[in-house]
């Protein structure tokens, strides 16, 4: 089984790619993984300039497990960037499982283990930086403490691609499980048709307080969804983060198929991603925001 991807990722209008505070991580069998965050701080969100079409094939032999992620900063919180990057790190190192049934049989998802590293890979982050601030000479302020108390804030999307055994391979190529935490989005396309949309599911509900996953540890934890199904030859997954998801679900509701549109961005010469992203902006169909997407194909 192969399947290929590519990410697209820019910032907003006006914003350097330092400014970038989305991120994505990808995890391929029988290829190399691909990360848009940078460990360091302050510093670029990725070793690719902004707009930068990357790709990475992989081979995903008999049991094999394939994970991708997108996140959303906050910008409204303090270090939301570096946050972001950690939860698709984690994401995509650990999976975040089990997945099991509720009473009624809809997916539920248990997230305290991978959740726990993420709290412990941020705090090894906070204070590597706020060492490095200080030896620069440039500690924190005093109105930045706030901030700092308050944590960092971010969306995240996870999907996660199980493979089959020899056997099972007949009936079925394999499974695959999201979970998501916020307005960053999945959306599966099986031939021509939309087959999921996951988790937010009418334009209409994209607004400006989704629920988000806070860095500091508390007694009250992020409630995720989740959601799975089979896997055939020829899937088509788009991962994005809010913006291009409310573009994207609109035109599914006007009967449109936005997939299409992206799907041409396999071939740089028709359009780049950076002239559609510039183009819907200037149309005002998408509003100016951190644009982040990952597509993958499972090509048999």
């Amino acid at each position: 089984m192969d399947i290929s991807v590519r990410t697209y990722w820019t910032p907003k209008k006006g914003n350097s790619p330092s400014e970038y505070e989305d991120a994505f991580c990808v995890q391929t069998p029988g290829g190399p993984g691909l990360a848009g965050y940078n460990d360091t701080w302050p510093g670029p969100a990725g070793s690719e300039s902004a707009g930068h079409r990357s790709a990475v094939d992989g081979i995903a032999g008999p049991n094999c497990v394939a994970r991708f992620a997108v996140a959303d900063g906050a910008s409204e919180s303090m270090l939301s960037g570096p946050w972001a990057r950690v939860l698709v790190k984690v994401f995509c190192r650990l999976g975040w499982h089990p997945v099991v049934q509720d009473q009624e049989g809809f997916p539920e998802v248990s997230v305290g283990l991978a959740l726990n590293r993420a709290y412990c890979s941020w705090q090894l982050w906070r204070d590597q930086y706020l060492r490095a601030r200080e030896n620069r000479g440039k500690p924190v302020q005093w109105y930045e403490e706030p901030g700092l108390r308050a944590g960092a804030y971010a969306t995240l999307l996870g999907l996660e691609l199980a493979f089959a055994g020899d056997n099972e391979a007949r009936r079925s190529p394999g499974f695959w499980t999201a979970v998501a935490a916020g307005d960053s989005c999945l959306f599966q396309v099986r031939g021509c048709q939309l087959v999921k949309v996951f988790p937010v599911e009418k334009s209409s509900e994209f607004g400006s307080s989704p629920p988000l996953i806070c860095s500091r540890p508390g007694p009250k934890q992020t409630s995720f969804a989740a959601v799975a199904g089979q896997l055939a030859v020829g899937d088509r997954f788009y991962l994005m983060t809010d913006a291009l998801s409310a573009w994207f679900l609109a035109c599914a509701e006007r009967g449109e198929t936005p997939w299409e549109i992206l799907d041409a961005l396999e071939n740089p010469r028709e359009f780049t991603f950076e002239e559609l992203v510039e183009d819907l902006r200037r149309s005002k169909k998408l509003r100016n925001d951190d644009i982040t997407f990952i597509r993958i194909e499972v090509t048999g």
